[in-house]
């Protein structure tokens, strides 16, 4: 989730804040556990030299159905400050071909949260 936000290169504090929530609503985690997850997820991507170390553990760990949830929270990151940039895409189907998930579900996903978010098809900024 962390690499999806700062994957254009700008890490603004919407998409901090958005990381946060999503984060704390989707994991139920308190503000120590929250503090620590951010700090290790910082640290975890600026070590990282590709995806597979962090999806392979998804893969082995999340059902089918998990995954494709997982898409969905990711698509939460990416429009987080309102726009899809082309290297969130980019990084979200990278994800997703390593997850096993379809370009089909992809797409629904990435559909699912434009129209909960309010946000049309052409958003590329």
């Amino acid at each position: 989730m962390y690499h999806v936000i700062q994957a254009d290169g700008v890490l603004r504090p919407v998409e901090r804040e958005r990381f946060a929530t999503v984060l704390s609503e989707e994991y139920a985690l308190d503000k120590t556990q929250l503090d620590r997850l951010i700090k290790a997820a910082r640290q975890a991507d600026g070590e990282a030299v590709d995806l597979y170390r962090f999806t392979s553990i998804l893969m082995n760990t999340m059902s089918a159905t998990d995954r494709i949830g997982f898409i969905e929270i990711l698509w939460e990151m990416v429009y987080a400050d309102g726009v899809r940039h082309e290297l969130e895409d980019n990084v979200v189907w990278r994800i997703s071909e390593l997850l096993g998930v379809s370009g089909r579900d992809r797409v629904l996903m990435r559909q699912r949260v434009q129209e909960r978010l309010g946000i049309e098809g052409g958003d590329e900024g």
